[in-house]
């Protein structure tokens, strides 16, 4: 399911990159084919999809009739760019039903998108990551390296089994906290002592001082960020990627399951993890709280309409008992990107089917 938010194949720096309101400057140009709309399956442009759209693939291949360019694109159900009896016999089959067919029958043809953007010659520098490590519930240590890598099982181990030689507790939790980025691509915790905040659920906590800047707290991003840039030159920038899933639907965070725990096939209607829905909040001058918000609300509509799906179709697997959980994630990135050079290049993206 997508929203308006979809953005793919983008990663976050990418999609700050292109959307960054300060630098973007938009032509976008609408072909004739955009106008004219074009369904794959609906040869006759009548509307609908039948077996006389099959028909006029026949005579066209007979070489009784001609077909316009829409039409062409239209007949071609097989995508393969050609038409043949491969188009006639996967329209006849979706006619009649069958599931496994080419999704993009009954979808309507959307041109690509030119855009003239602005490109940086060199990356933003990633200055906060609001990060989900596991910690050592001993020592406060967060279980990763210096370069931002997680630990592996071994080393989370070994730390754990020095714990058990002393006598004391092995176990660790996970928790999100703000790291520093430097220049140098280091992480560190805000008050660079390598131990982040012991937070209990249900309990108060103290925040780190963050020590590489006293004037910015992140944990405070949509207010500190407009304060902080009214008063400094190197300007900080909020990304915030959010997305959508569905446990029902991937159950193992990444693999689509079918209902009884097996690997299945996607279902027409169901969250993708690999289809989510994205926000990217890149203000101007200013951190956009009301952006955050309107893209949660979003999201929740999406949650809301794929609940629905569930129940309708009576998909409530056991293992979940009989309920639907779906979920919004967000990860948030703060950039600096003061005193970068760049250049206006243009970019166009591919036809699709929509």
């Amino acid at each position: 399911m997508k929203t308006k938010f979809k953005i793919k194949s983008m990663s976050v720096l990418l999609a700050l990159i292109l959307t960054m309101t300060a630098f973007i400057a938009n032509t976008v140009t609408i072909s004739a084919a955009e106008e004219t709309k074009i369904v794959l399956g609906d040869v006759n442009n009548d509307g609908k999809i039948s077996i006389l759209d099959v028909t006029d693939i026949q005579k066209y291949i007979a070489g009784l009739t001609d077909f316009t360019d829409s039409q062409v694109k239209a007949a071609n159900t097989f995508e393969d760019d050609r038409i043949d009896i491969n188009d006639v016999t996967e329209l006849q089959r979706y006619i009649a039903g069958y599931e496994d067919v080419n999704k993009n029958i009954g979808k309507t043809w959307h041109e690509g998108e030119t855009k003239t953007v602005w490109v940086f010659d060199s990356e933003p520098q990633l200055r906060y990551i609001l990060f989900n490590p596991s910690v050592c519930n001993q020592c406060d240590t967060p279980f990763i390296h210096d370069d931002g890598t997680l630990w592996t099982a071994a080393e989370k181990e070994s730390h754990g089994m020095m714990h058990v030689n002393a006598g004391e507790s092995s176990h660790w939790r996970t928790q999100y906290d703000w790291y520093y980025v430097d220049k140098n691509g280091k992480y560190h915790d805000l008050n660079d002592d390598g131990k982040v905040p012991h937070r209990v659920p249900g309990t108060e906590y103290t925040p780190e001082e963050n020590v590489f800047d006293k004037d910015f707290n992140p944990e405070q991003w949509f207010f500190d960020i407009d304060d902080y840039n009214n008063t400094r030159s190197d300007k900080l920038y909020l990304a915030n990627e959010m997305w959508a899933y569905c446990n029902n639907c991937n159950s193992d965070g990444s693999t689509i399951f079918d209902e009884w725990g097996g690997t299945g096939n996607f279902k027409d209607g169901q969250l993708e993890l690999t289809d989510h829905s994205e926000y990217i909040i890149t203000p101007e001058e200013v951190a956009d709280l009301d952006g955050y918000n309107t893209a949660f609300s979003e999201l929740s509509d999406v949650l809301d309409a794929h609940t629905e799906y569930h129940t309708s179709i009576n998909d409530l697997p056991d293992y979940y008992n009989g309920e639907v959980e779906s979920y919004i994630a967000n990860v948030s990135k703060i950039y600096n990107i003061d005193s970068l050079s760049g250049h206006y290049e243009t970019q166009t993206t591919d036809g699709y089917w929509k």
